[in-house]
């Protein structure tokens, strides 16, 4: 496969612009909200929580701030961006382009990826405000940072071409992605459950990535770290190879 690298490149600058320049409705929400979450139930709140899954209830709960808020923000960025350019009929004008579809996908992920950076490096950043925070494993953190976030980079896109009205993207977050991220052990570890919510948590894929990037974080984790990482990597695979295979056939993108 020929990458058109300028086209490409080009392409990656518009999707970061295309949040960029609305800074604070994309990125400054999330790490507003991320404070008031370490602030009340991590200072606040945790002092009265001996500690969770062998820390303190702050250092535990970071990791799956972070887990969330790059779910949710490359899944809003990819789906919102790919559903605009339907509805505006942009997407026509890139299809005529040199750009191969795998440009177009790989752009559009790279941009969403781009957001969760910058929102999550903020999250980062206002934790350290609290206490020390350590990412024990950086290689490993960067590798599920990125297969996470390609995993729903995907599924907005996937979103953004089945759906025909702005309303039915947020269906799939507020009844699917939001439910099942907070019951991935963002706040809670398995130890802290009662056993049949244990049993329901190891079907929970989310609860698989939640609990991966704890682990490059903290050197600790629920599960074996090597089942999770192959379920990250596995859905990482399925999702893209799927995405890739919707725009080579053009689904919902000619008109």
């Amino acid at each position: 496969m020929r990458f058109r690298w300028g086209g490409l490149i080009a392409l990656i600058d518009r999707e970061i612009y295309r949040f960029a320049c609305v800074f604070a409705q994309t990125v400054a929400p999330p790490i507003v909200t991320s404070f008031l979450f370490i602030f009340i139930f991590g200072f606040a709140l945790g002092k009265t929580i001996q500690n969770m899954g062998g820390f303190p209830y702050l250092i535990f709960m970071v990791p799956g701030l972070i887990a969330l808020y790059l779910i949710e923000n490359t899944y809003t960025n990819s789906c919102s961006s790919l559903f605009l350019s339907r509805w505006s009929s942009y997407i026509q004008e890139l299809l005529v382009t040199p750009l191969s579809y795998v440009d177009l996908v790989i752009a559009i992920t790279i941009g969403s990826l781009a957001r969760g950076i910058f929102t999550c490096a903020g999250v980062y950043l206002i934790s350290r405000l609290f206490s020390p925070i350590p990412i024990e494993h950086p290689w490993l953190f960067a590798y599920l940072f990125i297969a996470v976030g390609i995993i729903f980079s995907s599924l907005g896109i996937i979103v953004g071409l089945v759906s025909e009205e702005w309303e039915q993207l947020a269906v799939m977050s507020n009844f699917v992605i939001t439910p099942l991220t907070y019951f991935g052990g963002v706040f809670t570890s398995l130890d802290s459950l009662p056993s049949f919510l244990v049993t329901l948590s190891r079907f929970n894929p989310f609860f698989y990535m939640v609990d991966s990037i704890r682990f490059s974080m903290l050197g600790s984790s629920d599960l074996p770290i090597s089942v999770s990482i192959t379920v990250v990597s596995v859905a990482a695979a399925l999702f893209f190879s799927i995405t890739v295979w919707l725009f080579s056939i053009g689904y919902k993108l000619r008109t």
